[in-house]
Parts: structure tokens; sequence; C-alpha cells
């Protein structure tokens, strides 16, 4: 699946834009989905945070998919990925189906391939909006949204399909932290203030 677009103009700096999520990021520059109020609607795009000029400024369409309400983004490699997302009767729905549902919808971009634009790569198990992803050697895992199971996927392999984890000790998750050193994740739960590890060689908690 395709999504290029070289026709879309430069970037041009943007102000007074406000981030609907400090989740979406990845390394070197910051990458955030807002939201803006467009001739009296709202509007979900990408935008490139500069922290230092604290500017804010438009992304190439051709490099990145419409920016899907309450999705997650991760780096891993030299890849970008976007994963998830909720639709709210939004013209945009990558299934087409026009009604308020959850996505498994995953698409990423090669950053050694640019030309080739934004792709599709197998769904995830879920539909997830709400959700966390990081990214641990060649793998990238996914935590929360409307469902308590984590699942992976191995980018080294992207014609196979997501695989489920354990179900976490906890339900109320916060946001994952990967800890590479020890090669886990660290996950904190809000219920009893509590702190669990998913090592990920063995895949338990």
């Amino acid at each position: 699946m395709d999504r290029s677009d070289s026709d879309f103009p430069p970037a041009k700096k943007q102000k007074n834009v406000v981030p609907s999520s400090s989740r979406d990021r990845v390394f070197g520059d910051v990458l955030i989905s807002a939201c803006i109020l467009d001739d009296g609607k709202l509007r979900y795009d990408w935008y490139i945070l500069n922290v230092e000029e604290g500017t804010i400024s438009p992304t190439l369409r051709r490099m990145l998919p419409e920016a899907l309400y309450c999705s997650a983004a991760v780096a891993c490699s030299n890849q970008i990925y976007v994963l998830g997302a909720a639709c709210k009767l939004d013209t945009t729905c990558p299934d087409k189906v026009y009604d308020i549902q959850s996505h498994s919808s995953v698409f990423y971009f090669d950053g050694n391939n640019p030309e080739k634009g934004w792709s599709d790569v197998p769904r995830m198990q879920l539909g997830r909006p709400f959700h966390s992803a990081v990214a641990l050697g060649s793998k990238i895992y996914v935590f929360g949204g409307s469902s308590t199971s984590p699942e992976y996927l191995d980018i080294n392999d992207l014609k196979s399909s997501w695989k489920l984890l354990p179900e976490p000790p906890l339900e109320d998750m916060s946001y994952p932290v990967v800890d590479s050193a020890n090669h886990r994740i660290l996950v904190h739960f809000k219920s009893n203030d509590s702190l669990y590890a998913l090592n990920v060689d063995d895949n338990n908690w």
C-alpha cells in the first residue's frame, strides 16, 4: 500500500498547534500527531517539533499517512511504524468503514527507501486506540488500549503475524519503558503503584 504524494508543497513552520499526544515520538526529532481547528472542523495531522526553537513544522504528506486518532508511533532501526487508531466517522478510515471503531492497521516508513512512501504490514491481532508501543532489538511491542493483552512483531520478518504475549498481572498499566541492558520492558501499574518487568527472552512477566 503506497501512500506517496510527491506534489505536496515543502513544509512551512507553524506555531500555536496543540499536540494531541506526547507519546508519538521517534529518535532525533520529535514526531507528533496534532489536532488543529480548520474552518470550524477538527483535523489531525503530523508535525515535526523543534524543541530548541519552539516551532512546529508540517511534514511532507508523501512521507506520512493520515494522522489517525489515538494511534501510536515508534521507531525501530531506520523505520517508523504507526500502529492502531480509533475512528470517529472519519473519511480517512484505512478500512473504509465510516463508523466509530478501533483499528488494528499498521503502517511503516523505511528511511532507507524513502521513495517508496508508506506501506502497510501485517495487522495487529487486536484493534487498539490509546495504546503504547516500544521497540527492543528487532521487535515492536504494543501494550494497552482496548485490550490488556500485549503483542509483538519481529520486523525482520514482516510476512509473519503478530504474536500475543501473556496477560500482565494487573490491568491499569502506565506507559512501558525499555530496559535494553537487561532485555526487558518495565511497566508501572497504577492500582497498587507496582513495577513489573516483561522479560523478552522468554516472554514472561
